[in-house]
């Protein structure tokens, strides 16, 4: 107990120290669409305009830019534009902001810049290095250039995989602190499809931070490609976060703690309200903040949560753990990811959530797709899984008692590398395939499973260190990640029922039950969590009742 106060203390101190960073400051219009290479005095530049084209239709596209100095005097990738700040370069003028964050205090740097397809600044005359990106489906381009006065450099970037065209659209379930067209350009050059920016608070009585507009579409920031909706993080730096997707209202307080507040009412409470709104509940980062997601197993059990940010820039691999121990325990909980995105050193849609839709693309059909767990999650590799032909989301059906077999077929491509394709079976890795050298961007299988219980089967791809990468972009290592939503096995319509998964959260609600009543001096208060506390252990026990089978993993073959 004691180490659980001393975590969510410290991370409470975290997250002052970012509040008091990331309160909005104030933008300024620079006249002229160009910006000095002011940290190289003493390296002649010239003016440059360049344009990024769709290779397609050669039209003008919005995309992610670095450009690095190759003075041979200087570091080895010395930063030429931006300068410890983002710019958005338009062809009328550029908009350059101060940070909204202390970017050192998140351990990155911001190294790049969008453009809208055209932009004009000033770059070393002896040439540079440039590197274009546009989210996950298009070739990066990376070139040494030596600026030609008076010409406009082309640069066109190609498709290498079509993800709408089968059905799938991107999107960043959890972005903060980004208004109107800023927003809006982050989404298109970054190809993400939603962006579901979450209003919130640091603290109780605090201003909320985002643009004061209502939730619903964000029309100041979506196009007909690229849609941004307004939600909320609903907040409790000891209970948990929640992203709110889809809602009608905002729920107040939206964050029930404070320095001189007690942790009251239950998270429950606020989710019941967006339940009946018919609110999207997601909990937030799991497994990523040590002491801050106490109630979440509670919240899961009595029916408030709808999925899971399975995947964000940290804390990954034991969230994936809660996630598979929760499916073991029947709760149908899709994978979701968002970046958290709180200032530029975390890029939107890093790490995002691709849905498959069997209808035209709207929000209301990638919401309710998400719902389903038509989904899989990823920081580059685009992942493919079915079961019995059935896809993400589905379930397969077995009748008889006797053992069965279903057929797994996987596939995995990317343009980062990673290094293994993982075939997992109730929270176990039944089979491991390396992906394809000497470039390690694709991987591929097909195998038989052994089916003894209802369960589920997901595939997921991992690197070669942890499961992420850092908060910029993905290096040139083995760092890809992807996971994809079960598809569900039904042995004689028996609920899938693990008594291991099922007793490990009875373990941490009685822990949460010695926390409450050692914690709260009213008593109707401690009483208001220990009723919700009582009424999930009698689901878990429920559900460990239900087991009657030995916890085997049976193997796979190809």
């Amino acid at each position: 107990m004691r180490l659980f106060l001393l975590l969510a203390l410290a991370w409470a101190a975290i997250r002052s120290h970012e509040a008091n960073s990331a309160l909005p400051s104030a933008t300024r219009q620079v006249g002229q669409p160009t910006i000095a290479a002011a940290e190289s005095p003493r390296e002649p530049t010239v003016p440059w305009t360049f344009q990024v084209l769709d290779a397609e239709t050669n039209e003008l596209m919005p995309a992610r830019v670095s450009i690095r100095s190759l003075r041979a005097d200087g570091p080895a990738e010395f930063v030429l534009v931006p300068i410890r700040r983002p710019t958005y370069y338009t062809p009328e003028g550029a908009e350059v902001l101060t940070p909204s964050i202390d970017y050192r205090f998140l351990g990155g740097t911001v190294d790049f810049f969008y453009t809208p397809g055209q932009s004009k600044l000033d770059v070393p005359k002896a040439g540079f290095e440039i590197w274009i990106q546009k989210g996950f489906e298009y070739e990066a381009v990376r070139s040494r250039v030596i600026p030609e006065p008076g010409k406009v450099a082309q640069f066109p970037l190609k498709r290498w995989i079509n993800m709408p065209q089968e059905g799938w659209y991107s999107g960043d379930t959890h972005i903060h602190m980004l208004e109107g067209k800023r927003l809006a350009l982050h989404l298109q050059a970054e190809d993400l499809h939603v962006g579901n920016l979450l209003l919130w608070r640091l603290s109780y009585g605090t201003p909320v931070l985002g643009p004061d507009v209502p939730p619903g579409q964000y029309a100041a920031a979506s196009a007909a490609g690229n849609l941004a909706w307004v939600g909320e993080e609903f907040r409790n730096d000891t209970f948990g976060h929640l992203s709110i997707l889809d809602l009608k209202k905002f729920y107040e307080p939206m964050t029930t703690h404070g320095p001189d507040r007690v942790d009251f009412p239950p998270m429950y409470e606020g989710l019941r309200e967006f339940r009946q709104q018919g609110a999207m509940i997601l909990f937030s980062h799991l497994g990523a903040q040590p002491g801050v997601e106490s109630e979440y197993p509670v919240d899961v059990a009595l029916g408030m949560v709808d999925g899971v940010e399975t995947f964000l820039g940290w804390g990954t691999r034991q969230g994936l753990e809660w996630w598979y121990k929760l499916l073991n325990c029947g709760f149908r909980l899709p994978a979701a990811a968002g970046t958290d995105r709180m200032g530029p050193t975390r890029i939107v849609g890093a790490q995002r959530v691709y849905v498959k839709l069997d209808s035209p693309f709207s929000y209301r059909a990638w919401i309710e797709n998400l719902k389903q767990s038509h989904s899989f999650v990823t920081n580059g590799p685009l992942l493919f899984l079915k079961v019995n032909k059935k896809p993400v989301g589905e379930t397969v059906e077995l009748a008889d008692g006797t053992p069965k077999k279903v057929r797994v077929e996987a596939r995995a491509v990317s343009r980062i590398p990673f290094e293994w394709l993982e075939i997992i079976a109730n929270g176990q890795v039944i089979y491991s395939l390396p992906s394809a050298p000497p470039h390690h961007l694709r991987a591929e299988v097909q195998l038989d499973v052994p089916i003894t219980r209802s369960g589920w089967i997901a595939a997921r791809c991992i690197g070669r260190g942890e499961v992420l990468f850092p908060d910029i972009q993905p290096r040139p290592t083995l760092d890809g990640f992807a996971h994809t939503s079960p598809v569900y096995i039904s042995m004689n319509k028996k609920p899938i029922a693990f008594r291991e998964s099922a007793e490990f959260f009875r373990a941490h609600i009685r822990w949460l039950q010695e926390w409450v009543e050692a914690n709260y001096a009213s008593p109707s208060q401690a009483e208001a969590f220990l009723d919700l506390f009582k009424k999930a252990d009698q689901v878990y026990a429920g559900i460990a009742k239900k087991d009657r089978h030995p916890s085997a993993v049976v193997p796979a073959t190809p």
